[in-house]
Order: C-alpha cells, then sequence, then structure tokens
C-alpha cells in the first residue's frame, strides 16, 4: 500500500480517491483503477496484473500465454537463434525490439512484447506449450 500523497500528486491522481495500481517499471505507464469507479473484479486485477508483468519482462512463460490466449491479447514476438553476448548486443532486431518494449511499456497499448530464443523454448520446466510449437514453426 502507497500512501505518500507525493506519488498521488506525480500520477495526477484525485488525494480524495482509492486507486489500485499495476506499474511494470520505473518509466512505465501504470494500470490505475479507480476504486468505486471502474469495474474491480477478480477478472480485470488478474487481466492488469497478467499483462503488467508480459509488459516487463517479455519472455515466453505461463503469463505471456496467458496474456495472448485466456485474455486475447495481440503479441510482437522475436523469435531468435542462439546467440553470443556480442552477437546480441550487435542484432539490430533486439535492439528493436528493446525499444518496442520500452515504447510499450511507456504508451497504452494492446501489444505485447515477447522474445525467446531457440533453446529457451527447450527448458525442461515450461509449463505451457513450446513457442515453437504455438506459432506453427517446424525446426
Amino acid at each position: 500500500m502507497n500512501d505518500d500523497p507525493k506519488c498521488l500528486e506525480d500520477k495526477d491522481l484525485d488525494p480524495k480517491k482509492k486507486y489500485i495500481a499495476f506499474v511494470s517499471g520505473d518509466d512505465a505507464v501504470p494500470n490505475i483503477m479507480t476504486v468505486g469507479e471502474d469495474d474491480i473484479s477478480l477478472n480485470s486485477l488478474n487481466f492488469a496484473l497478467t499483462t503488467s508483468i508480459v509488459k516487463a519482462t517479455p519472455r515466453w512463460g505461463q503469463r505471456a500465454f496467458s496474456a495472448l490466449f485466456d485474455w486475447k491479447q495481440n503479441g510482437i514476438i522475436y523469435y531468435m537463434p542462439d546467440v553470443t553476448r556480442e552477437e546480441l548486443e550487435n542484432d539490430w532486431r533486439v535492439t528493436l525490439m528493446v525499444k518496442i518494449k520500452e515504447w510499450i511499456q511507456d504508451n497504452p497499448s494492446l501489444f505485447l512484447p515477447i522474445v525467446q530464443s531457440w533453446s529457451q523454448d527447450e527448458r525442461e520446466n515450461l509449463q505451457v506449450p513450446k513457442l515453437r510449437k504455438v506459432l506453427k514453426i517446424n525446426s
């Protein structure tokens, strides 16, 4: 719980009202619900939590799967080969996805970024279908 008046002022919120907020990064646009005005239900809270987490950590897993298939959100997916750190730092596609992720966090958007490498799709503890299977990519 945050009852800091400066926080309300920084977000241009009425101090007489109560809010529920999900923030996915320091500079991200928060998902704010006003108590008594917005439809606040288990579903709406689950949606806000799921999409906020995927925006902050754009990788394939249970939250991303749920956001795309349970909540019918749109994804911008970069499914990449395994590369070295140096190749990663010099890959324009990775740079583009970082900028897309930042833009999605900073602006209201119905898109969710997802980045996945081939080897990460082979994790033993993956609780959802492999991304390549979902995207119908033959490997």
